[in-house]
């Protein structure tokens, strides 16, 4: 389930579970969970938070403003991907910040 990213699909973007939600849900649907990891690195997630918001930025823009900041972002995105997946390996991860989460349920 995807959880940590920028609205899209508007107005019809209602898929954001936390694990919280997703054992409420799973357990009203009568689901047993036989497992839930969470995805991403949480260095990894504000980098890839960091990329989406230059990147939606220039795309909110039209015109000169667009062409002026493009140059900018395009070294700054693999440089930031860079950094991030580099202190994804240094640094500890924090439980509390996810892409999204896995879930592999039964039906008992």
């Amino acid at each position: 389930m995807p959880f940590l990213y920028p609205l899209h699909d508007a107005p019809f973007d209602f898929q954001r579970y936390t694990r919280y939600g997703l054992q409420r849900d799973a357990k009203q649907a009568a689901l047993e969970i036989v497992g839930m990891r969470k995805t991403g690195h949480a260095m990894r997630t504000a980098g890839l938070l960091v990329c989406l918001a230059l990147a939606g930025g220039i795309h909110a823009q039209k015109g000169w403003r667009q062409w002026l900041l493009l140059p900018l972002a395009l070294p700054a995105i693999p440089m930031i991907n860079l950094s991030a997946w580099l202190l994804s390996h240094l640094w500890p991860d924090w439980s509390h910040m996810a892409q999204g989460h896995e879930l592999k349920v039964t039906k008992p």
